[in-house]
């Protein structure tokens, strides 16, 4: 009689830790750009929430512009990330785009909420969270995932492995999220 084997795979250590680091810099991030937008100066404040309202409510730029524009700042931000890939003492990078990008997102909802606009919430909850919904968990996993690669130095390794196979497919994943975030900004603020 032959007894069943069960194997049950554990995801990565140590990319569980990078990915609990990562969420930690999102929120931090998050809440360093909430605060930096309440800490401004009335008048910038004023002269900032103006400059983003109006950009945001800009109905004359073309679809495809805007469109580029979001890739080509994504996927920079991305190549930045990944350049951790190829040595160890890069692997700072991921966390510092990680942390960017979320103070940029905490930022522009500050400055929207203060702003005092009748429909700020509305422009929050239509031109920001949509594509945040991509954009956030792809840059998530793709800090963590360039980090573990960096730490670990999977590019370097002369033989192909499972796990580097299955870290390379996750930052596919990644890169297909953050041009699903970028077609879904290009659709809300053209719609």
């Amino acid at each position: 009689m032959q007894k069943a084997v069960h194997v049950q795979r554990s995801a990565d250590p140590q990319l569980k830790k990078a990915l609990a680091i990562s969420v930690f810099i999102f929120f931090f991030g998050l809440f360093s750009g909430l605060f930096f937008s309440t800490g401004l100066s009335e008048e910038n404040s004023r002269e900032l929430s103006s400059l983003l309202i109006s950009s945001i409510s800009d109905d004359t730029e073309h679809p495809v512009r805007i469109l580029l524009s979001s890739l080509f700042s994504n996927y920079t931000a991305a190549a930045v990330m990944m350049a951790a890939m190829l040595s160890g003492l890069l692997s700072f990078l991921p966390f510092a785009v990680l942390w960017y990008k979320s103070f940029a997102i905490g930022f522009c909802c500050g400055l929207i909420q203060i702003s005092g606009a009748e429909n700020a919430l509305v422009l929050s909850l239509t031109e920001i969270v949509p594509p945040a919904l991509f954009l956030i968990p792809a840059a998530i996993l793709l800090a963590s995932v360039t980090f573990t690669c960096s730490r670990e130095e999977i590019i370097k390794s002369k033989r192909p492995s499972s796990k580097g196979r299955s870290l390379m497919t996750m930052i596919f994943i990644s890169l297909m999220g953050i041009a699903a975030g970028c077609i879904v900004e290009t659709l809300c603020h053209i719609l």
